[in-house]
């Protein structure tokens, strides 16, 4: 998907997450500034805290699996198969338990939010880039699932994924 789809999207779906949190009365300037803060590495753990206080009541309803049940395509590379992951701090976590085959730390870059056939809720892409072999990967995640995945993409490891 080239960058000016995925912006395009990141802006149609910008109303609905919106609309989401206003249905579940959730402050949307603190979730916006505490997902903001978690994604560019604030070391205050209450601002994660309260990330995921917020973003949990949307999790009830999601997959208690590994995989999306109903994803197609490989699994995380597709956004018809996103990763599953516990709220946005889950989906740090588990950004951060990923490595390269050879064992090398990710970096990644979260590019925005998009709709996808097999979630109800937005999923989140990221751009992600092992270091060790300059291959840069698009990443989906589905931030509104019961927990982590324990399972990696191809082309990665991942030695923890925050599971609970």
């Amino acid at each position: 998907m080239r960058e000016d789809e995925i912006l395009a999207a990141t802006y149609n779906a910008a109303e609905d997450r919106i609309v989401l949190y206003q249905k579940h009365n959730l402050e949307h300037v603190f979730l916006h500034e505490a997902t903001h803060a978690a994604i560019h590495g604030a070391t205050d753990t209450s601002t994660y805290r309260g990330l995921f206080d917020a973003m949990n009541p949307l999790c009830k309803d999601g997959v208690d699996a590994d995989e999306m049940p109903n994803g197609k395509g490989e699994f995380g590379l597709v956004r018809t198969n996103p990763i599953p992951t516990k709220t946005v701090v889950g989906s740090i976590a588990y950004l951060n338990g990923l490595r390269g085959l050879d064992g090398a730390k990710i970096e990644y870059k979260r590019l925005g939010s998009m709709q996808s056939a097999v979630s109800t809720q937005l999923i989140d892409v990221y751009d992600v880039k092992i270091p060790t072999d300059r291959k840069l990967v698009t990443l989906y995640i589905s931030p509104y699932e019961r927990r982590n995945s324990k399972k990696a993409p191809r082309g990665f490891i991942l030695v923890s994924s925050w599971a609970s």
